[in-house]
């Protein structure tokens, strides 16, 4: 009898939790692309009106949070005046 083949196992922990963060405590400095301003404050509306579906990605570096994707997600909410 052939043995089950082995899934592969992540290299890292994946943790798939959603919270709220204080924008305050979240690094979103070293960006690989600048933020569109207009297209943050567009994106603010759209989440402040309709809600927000798609959370912003973290992870922990040392004990603090850096953004891992969600940049102008996370500015339209800061440009909704969210802290």
């Amino acid at each position: 009898m052939a043995a089950a083949p082995q899934q592969a196992v992540p290299a890292f922990p994946v943790i798939d939790q959603v919270f709220e963060v204080p924008i305050a405590q979240i690094d979103a400095s070293d960006r690989l692309r600048p933020i569109d301003r207009i297209w943050a404050a567009a994106l603010g509306a759209i989440m402040e009106r309709e809600g927000h579906r798609t959370p912003v990605e973290l992870a922990r570096v040392g004990s603090g949070l850096k953004l891992v994707a969600g940049g102008h997600r996370l500015e339209g909410r800061r440009l909704q005046g969210h802290t």
